[in-house]
């Protein structure tokens, strides 16, 4: 019953948002269908598109290898690509990790299944504080450019990089007390040795900042090539009317709130998020048909997908044929 009520509000706000969309005029599907037939920037975004879902599993192996598990990248690859699939339809982005799991649990021995489900914890971090890296980034921008606050503009990198700092002490500190005084008040009971293996595994990370700093710029990049694509879509679709870097501002707020579980993929929320920050930054664009990018912006997603309902099919049926070679 619960879970009846939470999909029909998750439905109920999909419907108030292209409601409003539509009714403004902040959606044309014209100059949506009319992107499918330029097959030359159908090619260029897609494999954007497909280039971000190869570098996540890059980041993703990296961060697996920390903790000394070694999954081919193909089956990573594989693994990634059918969670962004399921996560077009799943709400936020639990969903997809499930599907992660689900899929990546039999590639490990038994003893590295809960350092393979941390590692998924942990890439979900890293892409959103890659996220995050950029949003201060174009804070920046604006506050340097739109209002000559430099001294402001300091303020804000100087505590940006005082928070790293701190990140690297706070892992210093964890790595003395978890080594010192955490184990000898390890008690009997799963729930301190659970405790206890997420120290260890922390420390792990600790030991290995290079390869944490390489995995939260494979996040930027990701995150950079995403909001590559909803400037080169206002420019194939000739909704140009405001800067690139209002656009790639408005897709960042856009990409934020999709990844939270408003509804499945953010679908609806996102594109008139992205409407709403287009209007906060520029002005006189009240009635342009700016959901419309967002709108592409999925379909672009989905094309790019396409592949992997086949890859399923056909995994099944190999899956199926063994199981029935075992039996025989």
């Amino acid at each position: 019953m619960k879970k009846t009520i939470v999909v029909g509000i998750k439905l109920l706000i999909i419907l108030i948002s292209f409601w409003i969309l539509f009714s403004f005029n902040y959606v044309d599907i014209k100059t949506v269908t009319d992107l499918l037939s330029k097959p030359l920037w159908l090619i260029k975004l897609v494999l954007v598109s497909f280039f971000a879902f190869c570098i996540c599993s890059i980041r993703w192996m990296i961060l697996l290898r920390i903790q000394n598990i070694s999954v081919p990248l193909k089956s990573l690859f594989q693994s990634v690509y059918l969670a962004n699939f399921y996560g077009q339809f799943l709400p936020g982005v639990i969903g997809s990790d499930a599907v992660r799991i689900t899929h990546g649990l039999k590639y490990l021995l038994p003893n590295q299944k809960g350092l393979f489900v941390f590692s998924i914890i942990t890439d979900r971090i890293i892409g959103a504080i890659g996220l995050i890296i950029i949003a201060i980034n174009t804070y920046l921008f604006f506050a340097i450019n739109e209002y000559f606050s430099v001294e402001f503009a300091t303020l804000i990198v100087g505590l940006f990089l005082s928070s790293i700092f701190l990140i690297y002490i706070a892992i210093w500190i964890g790595n003395i007390i978890a080594n010192r005084y955490f184990k000898k008040i390890i008690k009997e009971g799963k729930i301190w040795l659970y405790i206890n293996r997420v120290f260890e595994i922390i420390q792990l990370y600790g030991r290995a900042p290079t390869p944490i700093v390489v995995c939260c710029m494979i996040s930027i990049v990701t995150h950079l090539c995403h909001l590559y694509m909803i400037v080169l879509l206002s420019s194939a679709m000739g909704i140009d009317y405001v800067t690139a870097i209002t656009f790639f501002s408005a897709g960042l707020v856009a990409l934020l709130v999709n990844s939270l579980s408003i509804t499945p993929g953010g679908f609806g929320v996102g594109e008139l998020a992205f409407v709403e920050t287009i209007k906060a930054i520029a002005s006189g664009v009240e009635n342009a048909a700016f959901g419309s990018i967002m709108i592409s912006f999925r379909v672009i997603t989905a094309i790019s997908l396409i592949p992997a309902p086949i890859f399923l099919f056909f995994n099944n049926n190999n899956n199926n044929n063994n199981n029935n070679n075992v039996k025989l």
